[in-house]
């Protein structure tokens, strides 16, 4: 299914690298590997549909490298994987291009997840005629759908898609959104409707996922928590893309999660929101959230 898909991932740990060669190549990918900036420099071109890298390694360090990458290449979409983050160099790397981020150590497999998701939401897509492209001016829809884990899988994928179709924006330009988006439908999810306390697997030990995936599959048993809905509203014109997440839980308190350290399983979704758009707004009950992003006019 993936045969087709060319990724390259860079990192100074040929260990590292090859476990992750392994991963994805027996997921069906084409990878490519670079043990500096500078070699991965010299492989990339536009067949690549995701670049996995590392952000602090010998010689050109990883901001330089990511703004090379997306100087020449906008829309490849960049994750990096680091085991020396902090919340300031995590940041100027999505001011940059990044839309998303690993600290090691971490799940291969919430890479590889992760990965498909977003690889999904920008494959092959329905193409309008130039001729058509110009007419738009804006589009918008709402959907409204029953609390099941499942959504997750297609609903991100969806939406971007149906954004991309009109030709009001540019792939490079939906990165960041895809991943805000699919943080803030998971938020809706399993902590807005199924009222799932995000401590259960702060720690990201097996038991705490096992504890979590346990719940998820109780709420979807439960109608008092699976028939409630997740709301999403959009639109797009030239100059924005908006889009706007309710759910029908209590809401929570927003403000306690603002600023404020994250974990892989903490408030990392949160900031993540706020990094990668323009604006995200919550309302006062904490149940609702807009995104808002700005689009360059051509």
């Amino acid at each position: 299914m993936n045969s087709n898909i060319k990724i390259l991932l860079v990192d100074d740990n040929p260990d590292f690298l090859e476990n992750m060669r392994a991963i994805f190549t027996g997921a069906g990918y084409q990878v490519e590997t670079a043990v500096s900036a500078e070699d991965a420099l010299v492989k990339i071109n536009s067949g690549y549909k995701l670049i996995i890298t590392d952000f602090r390694m010998p010689g050109m360090d990883g901001l330089a490298f990511l703004k090379s990458v997306k100087s020449r290449f906008p829309s490849i979409p960049v994750i990096i994987v680091t085991g020396y983050s902090s919340e300031e160099i995590i940041s100027e790397a999505m001011r940059n291009g990044v839309i998303n981020f690993f600290e090691k150590p971490f799940s291969a497999l919430d890479l590889l997840a992760y990965t498909e998701t977003v690889l999904k939401q920008f494959g092959e897509q329905r193409e309008l005629p130039a001729e058509i492209k110009e007419l738009f001016v804006e589009c918008s829809r709402s959907i409204s759908l029953e609390s099941r884990e499942k959504i997750l899988d297609w609903l991100p994928e969806l939406i971007i898609k149906d954004v991309l179709a009109f030709g009001l924006c540019r792939e490079d330009e939906l990165l960041g959104v895809s991943t805000a988006l699919i943080e803030a439908v998971a938020n809706a999810l399993y902590h807005g409707n199924f009222e799932i306390k995000s401590d259960i697997r702060n720690d990201g030990s097996l038991e705490g996922q096992k504890q979590f995936k346990n719940q998820v599959a109780e709420c979807e048993k439960n109608v008092v928590f699976s028939r409630r809905r997740i709301n999403i509203n959009y639109s797009c014109t030239a100059e924005m893309i908006q889009i706007r997440v309710t759910d029908e839980g209590s809401g929570f308190d927003w403000r306690k999660f603002i600023g404020k350290p994250f974990s892989l399983y903490s408030g990392k979704g949160i900031f993540l929101i706020h990094s990668l758009v323009d604006k995200a707004e919550y309302n006062e009950k904490g149940n609702e959230l807009t995104l808002t992003k700005y689009l360059k006019r051509k």
